[in-house]
């Protein structure tokens, strides 16, 4: 949902759920998946894709991915529009996001972080070791409201034909991971805490304009 000091009424736009179906490939310290939304096999016409790459080694972890969707979205609340079990559904939006994340583990000579989530590795004394990384989120989304009813748009008059957001967000992280290596052997319990601090904008082409 999403308002401004000249869009007073809110909006709310709730995603359809979508059931996906893909493949990943692993091949020792690389990991390649690909998905997509299956709706489509049951009459929907929205379109989603997933594409994902990670690398993990000892030393270091990275990972980037790539989603894509359009359509398969529903309004659920539109300013003073009052209708029992209001639910219009609504297609024209499309949304586009890349992200990734890399993180550098210290004690890569005791501790294992793939052990615990990778299973590429057995750990088999207990051990810990400090995180550091970094991550970014690029998000693209674009709202067309101009073939909407004209009686709901009566209920927000204010509301423009189309919208355009477009924001990114960099973190920094640092935090700590431990793995407790159990009886019997290659059994594993692991806790990681990893805060984050980050600055986010949007882009100057977005309909809220440049913010920070």
């Amino acid at each position: 949902s999403f308002h401004s000091d000249r869009f007073k009424n809110r909006l709310g736009i709730i995603s359809d759920i979508h059931s996906d179906l893909g493949v990943n490939l692993s091949f020792m310290a690389v990991s390649i998946g690909y998905t997509a939304k299956v709706n489509n096999w049951f009459g929907d016409d929205s379109n989603r894709t997933n594409l994902n790459f990670n690398f993990t080694c000892s030393r270091f972890s990275a990972n980037i991915s790539a989603l894509s969707t359009s359509g398969g979205a529903r309004i659920t609340h539109f300013g003073d529009y009052d209708v029992d079990g209001f639910n219009y559904k609504f297609d024209n939006i499309e949304h586009k996001a890349l992200s990734g994340e890399l993180y550098y583990f210290l004690n890569d000579k005791k501790d294992s972080q793939a052990a615990a989530y990778c299973y590429s590795k057995y750990q088999l004394k207990s051990a810990g070791s400090a995180i550091f990384g970094f991550a970014f989120n690029n998000q693209r989304v674009n709202l067309d409201f101009s073939d909407l009813p004209k009686d709901m748009v009566e209920y927000l008059p204010e509301l423009k034909p189309s919208y355009r957001f477009r924001f990114a967000d960099y973190s920094v992280i640092a935090g700590y991971g431990h793995n407790w290596a159990l009886s019997p052997r290659r059994w594993l319990a692991n806790l990681t805490l990893l805060p984050s601090v980050g600055y986010r904008h949007s882009y100057s082409e977005s309909s809220e304009g440049r913010k920070d």
